[in-house]
Order: structure tokens, then sequence, then C-alpha cells
């Protein structure tokens, strides 16, 4: 069941970054002739295969495919993309897409994603037709020991020797070295480029770096404790937590080289919840007996959610789901049992699980949220509704003490 839940999150998470039109400044060029305007600016996989442009804002948008325009591009992010024939699979036909230029000069370096979120990488010399940069992995089983072991054939090399071959400074050794990624090929053809047209003009386009964000955090929740199982403690109710407020420091860490409108939003909240129960029961006899439970406890929190972030406005939705660890700093549980009959009574006092054991220091959850970001003074003032979900904090095989959560979180970024 969580690893449904999970999948179905992520599934539409990724549906969502597909899905929102984000224009941005830029321009197409078309049948030679450059059109500035507004592009819509969209993950690396739809980017390949389909644009949509308008003049202006007042305009109809027109949706263009690699094969009705050359190029388009995006001026503030110099982002730019060229319509290429790719080189034909064996025994297929060939296939038009627009291409990431991630270096431009003798040397030319081009990258797409395919649906299969797979990166391909292709080099051009002298504007000739494209060479694919491929690299292999694979497993092969060792005959003596019966173990696997990875190989990589990294068939890049190869292509890169041979296209480079005029150009003695990269040397072998140097193309070894190289990492079938898109950081690592751009510095090699840069420096294929300046090798052989020193102090010409070449196109590279630069790194978006992922950042960082820091925010102290801020939260009002309820919880409530939901024993199941064969256990004494099962036949009662708890009241949910009396203890409500939450507070701690948020870490954002933006992945721009998987999807600009995605980030990796981790907490750690310090998270304190008590739990009471009262039971009262009568025997035949006319025995009263009453209960009274208290669970104690202070949690250290570490959420780990992937985060969307629709692009757009000063007012910015998101949406995020992921894991959540808890180490709990403080875990305390108390019994006290009066019984009374006729004229005679009793009280006894004392820890709910007489064995440490049954209880655990941790325990683990899920989590998803949705909230909306809004940009003050330009820092990011973000307010979140969260439902977490997990498994408590027994050990004990018979009980299930599971805890559900709903806050409310807010936050300022340093």
């Amino acid at each position: 069941m969580k690893q449904l839940y999970i999948t179905i999150t992520l599934l539409f998470i990724f549906n969502l970054s597909s899905a929102q039109k984000n224009f941005k400044s830029g321009f197409i060029l078309q049948n030679g002739d450059t059109i500035r305007g507004l592009v819509d600016y969209r993950g690396d996989v739809r980017s390949s295969q389909l644009v949509t442009f308008k003049q202006n804002e007042t305009t109809p948008e027109q949706a263009y495919t690699p094969e009705d325009i050359q190029a388009y591009g995006f001026d503030q992010e110099q982002k730019y993309f060229e319509a290429h024939v790719l080189p034909a699979v064996e025994g297929g036909a060939s296939t038009r897409l627009f291409l990431n230029v991630l270096a431009k000069g003798k040397a030319s370096l081009y990258h797409y994603r395919d649906t299969f979120q797979k990166e391909n990488y292709y080099l051009s010399k002298d504007n000739g037709p494209l060479v694919e940069l491929a690299q292999e992995v694979y497993y092969i089983t060792d005959a003596s020991t019966g173990q696997k072991r990875k190989v990589t054939d990294k068939k890049f090399v190869t292509v890169l020797s041979s296209v480079f071959s005029d150009c003695n400074e990269v040397s072998q050794t140097q193309l070894k070295k190289v990492s079938y990624n898109a950081s690592s090929l751009t510095s090699i053809v840069q420096a294929y480029n300046q090798c052989v047209a020193p102090g010409s003009s070449v196109y590279v386009q630069k790194k978006k770096k992922g950042a960082v964000t820091i925010a102290p955090v801020f939260g009002y929740f309820t919880s409530s404790l939901k024993v199941t199982g064969s256990h004494r403690l099962v036949e009662r109710n708890y009241d949910k937590s009396t203890t409500h407020f939450t507070g701690g420091v948020s870490f954002n860490f933006t992945i721009p080289s998987i999807n600009e409108k995605l980030s990796i939003q981790t907490e750690l909240l310090y998270f304190p919840q008590k739990f009471y129960s009262y039971h009262y029961e009568k025997n035949q006899m006319g025995r009263t007996t009453t209960s009274e439970i208290t669970f104690d406890q202070s949690y250290l929190k570490l959420p780990a959610q992937l985060r969307y972030t629709f692009p757009k406005g000063k007012i910015r939705p998101f949406i995020n789901a992921g894991p959540v660890l808890a180490y709990a700093v403080k875990l305390k549980d108390n019994e006290v049992v009066h019984s009374s009959f006729m004229s005679s009574s009793y009280t006894e006092e004392g820890p709910v699980f007489p064995d440490n054991e049954s209880v655990r220091p941790y325990s683990m959850g899920l989590a998803s949220g949705a909230g909306i970001s809004y940009l003050l003074k330009g820092k990011a003032l973000s307010l979140e509704a969260r439902y977490e979900i997990n498994d408590g904090f027994s050990v004990i095989d018979k009980i299930n003490t599971r805890i559900r959560s709903t806050y409310f979180i807010l936050s300022y970024a340093l």
C-alpha cells in the first residue's frame, strides 16, 4: 500500500511538471528569420518534441514541431535548442527532434532526455551530421565465483578520440577521464574548440546550479493515536494530543538538472505530543476500576519531501510528498490504576510497558502536503498544510500504535 501511495504521488507530480505553461522571453528561428516573443518554458522531454510560441501576451499561441522551425531559445535562461535529424537506429526510421545546444563551435555538443528519462548526447563537427555519444552499462557473471560484476563500456570515448584527432592537446588520458554527463562532456568539447581555434567565439550553455534555501519553521498540529491488535490497550479511546506546536528549520534543494520546478524539501522539526486515555469498568461483584494512561513523547522529525512548485507569479502553489524519519528524545508512558470494592481501595502507578524494549526510539512514516509560497521582498513566505501517518512507538507484535498528524507550517526564507 505504501509503495502504491508513493508511486501515485510521484506520477501525479511528474504529470504536473509537463502540464504547466510558463512563457518566457525568447525567440524562434523559422525559414531563416528570427521572430522574437514569448516561448513556453517546459521540461526536457517535452522541449525536445514541441514548443509553444506567441509574439506577445495578446496574440494566440502557436505550437511548433522540429519539422516547422529550425531553432528556438530563451533570453534570460540562456538556453538554446536546434532541430536536428538523429542518426537512424538500425532497421528504423530517422527522427527529427529539438536538441539542447550545450556547446557550439568547430565541434558542437547536443543533448536531449527521452520519454524513459534517459540522457542522450550527440556530437557534430564542422556542422556535419550528428554522431551519437553512447555508453553501455551491463553486468557479467564471474564463472569461478558466480558473482555479478558491473561493466561500463564508454563507447563515446572512441568517438571523441576520432573527432578530436586534429588536436594533440586533448590527450587520451584526458578523454578516458571524461564522464558521461553534460558537465564533463561540455568541458572536453570546449577544450577541443579552444585548441583548434584559440580565442574564437564559441557558445557554451551556462550550467544552472542547484540552490539551497534555509528557512525557520513554525507550525501548529493535531495528532491522534490509534492502537490496534490483540492487547488490553486496544479496548481504549485515546484523546488527541494536548500539545500542538512545532518548530525547526527547513532546507530546500533545487535540482535543475532533473527539472527546474522540482526540489527536495527537508526539515528538522521538534515535535512534542501527549496522548491520554481514561478507562472505567465495574465487574459483577461491584468492584470498580479506573485506569489513566499517558504517553508523553517528543520527537526530532526529518521529513524528506519531493516538491513541485508551480512556476509563475508572486503566489506560487506547491505540492510535496515523501518519507518522514523520527527519533524520540523523550518517550514516557505512565499508567495510574485505582480500584475500590466496598470500603477498601488501592492505587497503583507505573509504566505502561515495564519492559523498555517494548518501545522503539524511532519511527517511519509518509507525508504529503500542499501550500502556497509568496514572494515578500524577494524572499519566499510559505504556508503549507500537511498530513502524515507513521508506525508509532510499539515493537510488540500484537500491537500497532499508528499515529496520524495534520499540521500547518509557516516558514520564511533567510
